[in-house]
């Protein structure tokens, strides 16, 4: 399985028809580095099913990402999560979460449990983090990821400058036995995926994307990287950096050809 999570700023805007001539080149291993094969399963943040979310999900489907899900919205300015997947999948939202329903959604694979999250800013993303802490701890048990923009990370690891709101939460899923697959990876590295702005060029940089995966999951993984090409140069298709993560094929999915024909 190859995954993708991006936040996309504000449903892409402008920047659509960029994203979407990217989302083509990745979905056929090109944009990739070398030792990456052909995305599989794609998570959007900050997805909005207006017009451009329209457009971005029509050219997902041109490129076999056929089966897709969207957290439910109240308004299609609403920033949402987007599922994608060459694969078949059932999707779950959570009522429970109120007026936060939009930040979460389950796909659940033949043998993959995955959440696509996108978390508030400041006190208002606890709500969030109280559903997944509270998760069936028999999860742990299988493959299951966590995974997207949760605007937090861990204390003095993750940021400079301005700290982390509730940042015990984060540490808390840590604790109860998910791993950060980027940390576990790179323990004394500082890498960001998003950086503040003043006069418009960077301030201090906040590694706030993350995949949380159980134990059995990411003795599995292979590859997790972030990458910064999304997010720098000219074309600056968003102000994250996307990640990805990939593991061998197998662990009761199959593989694209055999699902989607």
């Amino acid at each position: 399985m190859h995954l993708m999570a991006w936040n996309i700023q504000h449903g892409g805007g402008r920047r659509t028809d960029a994203i979407c001539e990217h989302v083509r080149m990745m979905s056929n291993g090109k944009a990739l580095a070398p030792s990456l094969s052909p995305l599989e399963t794609v998570v959007l943040t900050e997805f909005r099913s207006g017009k451009t979310g329209e457009q971005i999900r029509s050219t997902l489907d041109e490129c076999g990402f056929h089966n897709q899900a969207v957290a439910p919205t109240t308004s299609v300015n609403q920033n949402a999560v987007l599922v994608a997947s060459k694969h078949p999948f059932q999707a779950q939202t959570f009522p429970e979460l109120g007026k936060d329903q939009h930040r979460c959604i389950r796909a659940e694979f033949d043998h993959l449990v995955l959440y696509g999250l996108y978390f508030a800013l400041g006190l208002k993303k606890i709500p969030l983090f109280e559903l997944l802490c509270g998760l069936d701890p028999d999860l742990l048990k299988r493959r299951a990821i966590l995974i997207g923009d949760f605007n937090t990370g861990q204390l003095s690891l993750d940021h400079e400058g301005a700290a982390f709101t509730a940042p015990e939460y984060f540490e808390k899923l840590l604790e109860q036995g998910w791993v950060d697959t980027w940390r576990s990876r790179n323990p004394n590295v500082r890498e960001y995926s998003w950086y503040s702005r003043k006069g418009g060029k960077p301030l201090n940089g906040f590694r706030i994307d993350h995949a949380l995966a159980t134990p059995m999951l990411d003795r599995e993984i292979k590859d997790v990287q972030y990458l910064h090409d999304v997010r720098e140069g000219r074309a600056r298709l968003s102000d994250h950096s996307a990640m990805v993560v990939e593991w061998p094929p197998g662990g009761g999915l199959g593989t694209a050809a055999e699902l989607c024909p």
